[in-house]
């Protein structure tokens, strides 16, 4: 196998809009794509050369790519794409210190892909922009925090049987954003304007009480970034983070922004058009096994 190059990927624009019918860009269709024809028995690969010798990126480029792949990894979210060995904190160990593999999901995923044009979504049974969320995506437009896989499978359950709903019925099954540090939404209030216009400011308190403690023990990260905000947790004081939200996507034929309905409504459309003969019990089925194999934790609540 020769090496593979950006140039032979197609690739119109390497941070480009994520796509509404799959959640990712074509940046990480690429990336994911080179972790599958590596001839490597199913070993890892050391990320810093995934990213120099596969796909031909220079150091100056690591860090903005280099997090696009390391927010599909476990414990980043509920349904990796990609099994990560080293450590994968806040922020996460160079690129020369860890090493990455296509998990399960990515094989399969990744293995439907026919062609080397990876501006051509893959196919994704679940929303991933809204389960994955958009960080990394730093010179991306498309700004969507991580949200609760169970959360996101019962909204589009519960789409696919009353198409008519509207988001502030999904709104009773996707309650905000689920963050891995945990914490609790403060306006709640404006989470339907957010998720109807498809941008806005979502705003969360963390505090020693709604820490996710589990999630920090098991990734061990005691980098300076968080430590400063740790020691507030500590001393039983609270910080506040502002999220940005904004779901500026591609359909294949626009870009725009959507609202929590439409993006889920483009994705069910795609994903039934690829699979024509899956009926919606047999789509339900599908969803509902991913959320059985998933911990769908829940780290974060809402303030009234």
């Amino acid at each position: 196998m020769g090496n593979l190059k950006l140039s032979d990927l197609k690739i119109t624009d390497f941070t480009d809009i994520v796509d509404v019918r799959d959640g990712l860009n074509p940046a990480l269709r690429a990336l994911f794509f080179a972790l599958k024809i590596m001839p490597r028995d199913d070993k890892f690969t050391r990320s810093s050369r995934l990213l120099k010798d596969i796909i031909g990126i220079s150091e100056d480029n690591f860090e903005s790519i280099y997090d696009l792949l390391v927010n599909t990894t476990w414990p980043r979210v509920d349904l990796p794409f990609v099994d990560g060995h080293g450590d994968f904190g806040f922020p996460p160990a160079y690129p020369d210190f860890s090493e990455m593999k296509l998990t399960e999901f990515g094989k399969v995923i990744v293995g439907r892909s026919k062609k080397n044009d990876f501006n051509l979504p893959f196919t994704v049974p679940i929303s991933y922009a809204l389960v994955c969320g958009t960080l990394g995506y730093s010179r991306g437009k498309t700004k969507i925090p991580t949200h609760n896989l169970s959360e996101v499978i019962d909204a589009m359950l519960a789409l696919i049987k009353n198409p008519e709903l509207e988001t502030k019925d999904l709104l009773q099954y996707i309650k905000g954003p689920d963050l891995l540090i945990g914490g609790a939404i403060e306006n709640p209030e404006e989470l339907y304007n957010i998720y109807e216009n498809g941008f806005g400011i979502i705003k969360v308190i963390v505090t020693s009480q709604n820490f996710n403690w589990h999630w920090f023990e098991s990734v061990g990260d005691y980098c300076d970034w968080y430590e400063l905000k740790f020691r507030k947790v500590y001393k039983q004081e609270a910080y506040r983070i502002e999220i940005p939200y904004y779901a500026f996507m591609s359909d294949g034929e626009k870009c725009e922004l959507m609202s929590l309905r439409k993006i889920l409504k483009k994705h069910i459309e795609y994903y039934r058009a690829y699979k024509s003969e899956l009926i919606d019990d047999e789509l339900c089925d599908v969803l509902t096994s991913f959320k059985e194999q998933s911990s769908c934790r829940k780290t974060i609540e809402k303030l009234f």
